[in-house]
């Protein structure tokens, strides 16, 4: 994070823990993972990684946020 820009380098695909039309959750397990993974990509690429957040589509509903 630079200047509060923040760049992503890299995404990783995460499995839903259910098929509820109304959320999608992922397990603490694959969160772990992706940690895991910013940190091995921190040393390889000599910079700063972290996980930033995550995204989904609501492919059904309406266009318009959440609350959460």
């Amino acid at each position: 994070l630079s200047r509060g820009v923040a760049e992503i380098s890299a995404m990783i695909v995460l499995r839903r823990l259910d098929k509820k039309k109304d959320r999608v959750e992922i397990s603490a397990e694959q969160l772990l993972r992706a940690a895991e993974e910013a940190e091995r990509l921190a040393s390889v690429l000599n910079r700063p990684m972290a996980v930033l957040g995550w995204y989904h589509s609501h492919p059904h509903i309406t266009v318009c946020p959440s609350h959460v």
